[in-house]
C-alpha cells in the first residue's frame, strides 16, 4: 500500500474520535511527509497537534515510532522533545487501521498523564537544546559509596580514555567509582562537582540554558566555589548531580567549562548570559552495564583461573566478561598465529603477541570492571614435591578453575593436587559434534570414559604444515554454539545451588534437522 493510500484511513480515525475535531490536511514546512492538523480536547485541556505520516508507516522506525505527533503550544513535558515531538512507543503492527487507533490512544494517555494530571517521570531525560549539547567526548560515571546533600560541592577526578576520548570519572569527593584497579592507576584530572535538590531545569523538563540560570539554581556558597574553580583555568567539566526522585540513585550532568576568552567575564559576572554547553553523560554503573543479563554471582564474584586461551578458552573468556565476571587469571604459553583468528577472540594486528596479553586487551575493551591477570600459574606436571607444593599453593586463591587446554599434563596436575577450587574441564569431542564438561578431581579418568568410544570414531584433526600439533576441526560457530549451551548449564546449576556433574552437549541430526542435547552423567 502506498503512503497516499493511508490518508483516508488516518483521517477517518481522527474524525471518528469524539475528543478530536478540526482535522485538516496540511503541508508542514521543511517536511517531505504528509501531515494532518487537529485539535484534541480532553477535560479542560485543548491542544492543537500536527501528525506526520512517515513513509515507513505503519511499521515502527528505529525510534520505536510510526506516526509522529507534535505540539508547539506546550513545552518541557516528560517525553516531549525540543521540536514539540511527543515520544511514544507503540507496539509494532502492520495493520494501519488498528495501528493508528492505538497511537491516538497512546497520545491521549500521554496528555492525561503529564498535561492534565501533571505527573512526573524521573526516568524521562531533561530537555537540552541540540545546539548546546556535545554528544562526543562525553562523561562516563558509576554510582559511588557516598551520601550527597543539596548545596554540597567538591572535587572529582577523571581520566580520558585514549580510544573513545570519553572522560571516565574515577572518584567523586574521594569515593571511588567501581572501575577495575587499572583505571585508578592512571594519571587523573581534577574537576568540580555541585549537588542540587532536583533536576537542573528552569521549567518542567527544560534544562537551564545560561550561566545566569546556573547561578540562580545554586546557593551563594556553591556559586562562589564554582567561580573559584574557574579561576584555576582548568578544562575539566563541571558535574551537576541530584538524586532521582524517590531513590538514592544519583544522576550526573556535565557542563563544559567556558572558553578561556570569556571565562574571566563570567567570573566577574559580566557575561552570565552566555549559553551553557552541556556534555553527554552516561551512567555505566555495574548494575546498568550488565542489567540486561549477567551470570550468577557464583561466577561473577568468583576468582577464576582460565587455563588454555585458544579456541575454547578465548570464547569462554568473552562469555564470562560479557556476563559480568570481575576477577580472571589467564594461563597460556602460546602466541597468536594466523590459524587462531578464525575461531578465537583475536585480531589480525595481534599476530605474534601472547594469547594472554591479547585476550587481556580484548576483555578490558569490553568491561571496565574486570580485573585481568595474565600471569596465571603454569600447570606443568610437577617433577618433585617442592614443585608440587608450590603449584598447590598457587591454586589456593581460586574459586573456579576452567581447564580448556586439552593438555593431559594439566589435567593430571589438577587431579593430583585436588584443589579446593571447583575444577571444570571443557573440551571438544568428535570434532564439531560434542563438547564435554568434566568436573571434580578425577578429570583424566572421567574424560576418557566419556570420550573413549565416541571420540575415537569421530575425531577429525587438522595438521598444519611444519612442526605443529594437530588440532580439531571446528569453526567459530561450531564452538560458540556448543560452549554457549555449556555455560548456560553451568550457570543454571550454580545459580540454583545444584551439584555440577559431568555433562556433554552435542549436536544430533534427526529427520534432517540439527538439534542440541544436554546429557549429564
Amino acid at each position: 500500500m502506498m503512503i497516499t493510500e493511508y490518508y483516508s484511513i488516518i483521517k477517518q480515525a481522527l474524525q471518528e474520535d469524539p475528543e478530536i475535531s478540526h482535522v485538516i490536511r496540511m503541508v508542514k514546512d521543511g517536511s517531505n511527509f504528509p501531515c494532518f492538523k487537529f485539535t484534541l480536547k480532553m477535560e479542560e485541556v485543548e491542544l492543537i497537534f500536527q501528525v506526520e505520516i512517515p513513509f515507513h508507516f505503519p511499521v515502527n522506525d528505529y525510534l520505536a515510532t510510526s506516526l509522529k505527533f507534535y505540539c508547539k503550544e506546550i513545552q518541557g513535558y516528560p517525553h516531549q522533545m525540543e521540536n514539540g515531538w511527543i515520544c511514544l512507543h507503540p507496539v509494532n503492527d502492520d495493520q494501519p487501521e488498528r495501528k493508528v487507533k492505538e497511537e491516538i490512544s497512546l497520545l491521549k494517555d500521554w496528555v492525561r498523564t503529564f498535561v492534565i494530571n501533571e505527573e512526573q517521570d524521573p526516568d524521562a531525560p531533561i530537555l537540552i537544546s541540540s545546539d548546546k549539547y556535545i554528544l562526543q567526548s562525553g562523561l562516563i560515571y558509576t554510582q559511588v559509596n557516598k551520601q550527597f546533600l543539596a548545596g554540597e560541592t567538591g572535587e572529582y577526578h577523571s581520566w580520558i580514555h585514549k580510544d573513545s576520548l570519553r572522560e571516565m570519572i574515577l572518584d567523586i569527593d574521594g569515593a571511588d567509582c567501581s572501575w577495575a584497579r587499572k583505571h585508578h592507576a592512571t594519571i587523573s584530572l581534577p574537576g568540580f562537582w555541585l549537588f542540587i535538590d532536583g533536576e537542573p531545569v528552569k521549567q518542567r523538563k527544560i534544562a537551564i540554558q545560561s550561566w545566569l540560570d546556573l547561578k540562580t539554581l545554586l546557593d551563594q556558597t556553591q556559586w562562589e566555589g564554582l567561580k573559584s574553580y574557574l579561576t584555576k583555568n582548568l578544562d575539566s567539566s563541571i558535574l551537576i548531580g541530584h538524586y532521582l526522585e524517590g531513590t538514592e540513585w544519583v544522576k550526573w550532568y556535565g557542563i563544559a567549562p567556558p572558553e578561556k576568552n570569556i571565562r574571566k567575564s563570567i567570573i566577574q559576572e559580566k557575561a552570565l548570559d552566555k549559553p551553557l554547553l552541556w556534555r553527554a553523560t552516561q551512567d555505566a554503573s555495574y548494575e546498568l552495564y550488565f542489567g540486561r543479563g549477567k551470570l550468577t554471582d557464583e561466577l561473577t564474584e568468583a576468582k577464576i583461573l582460565l587455563i588454555g586461551c585458544g579456541a575454547i578458552g578465548s570464547q569462554l573468556l568473552d562469555m564470562l566478561v560479557r556476563g559480568g565476571c570481575k576477577y580472571l587469571w589467564l594461563s597460556d604459553f602460546d602466541v597468536v598465529e594466523a590459524g587462531n583468528i578464525c575461531r578465537g577472540q583475536f585480531t589480525l594486528h595481534q599476530l605474534g603477541f601472547t594469547k594472554t596479553k591479547s585476550l587481556q586487551f580484548h576483555a578490558e575493551s569490553l568491561s571496565p570492571f574486570v580485573e585481568i591477570n595474565t600471569t596465571g600459574p603454569g600447570l606443568a606436571y610437577p617433577k618433585n614435591s617442592d614443585e608440587f607444593n608450590k603449584l598447590s599453593e598457587s591454586l589456593e586463591i581460586f574459586d573456579i578453575i576452567f581447564d580448556c587446554s586439552t593438555d593431559m599434563g594439566v589435567a593430571l596436575s589438577l587431579d593430583k593436587i585436588s584443589p579446593e577450587a571447583r575444577v571444570i574441564n571443557l573440551s571438544l569431542g568428535g570434532s564439531v559434534e560434542a563438547l564435554v564438561g568434566v568436573t571434580g578431581n578425577k578429570v583424566v579418568r572421567d574424560k576418557a570414559m566419556l570420550l573413549d568410544e565416541y571420540q575415537q570414531s569421530r575425531m577429525d584433526l587438522f595438521k598444519p604444515p611444519g612442526c605443529a600439533y594437530p588440532t580439531f576441526r571446528a569453526s567459530y560457530v561450531d564452538i560458540s554454539s556448543l560452549l554457549g549451551l555449556a555455560i548456560r548449564h553451568i550457570n543454571h546449576q550454580l545459580e540454583k545451588g545444584n551439584s555440577l556433574s559431568n555433562f556433554m552437549v552435542r549436536w544430533e541430526e534427526e529427520d534432517g534437522i540439527m538439534q542440541a542435547n544436554l546429557l549429564t552423567y
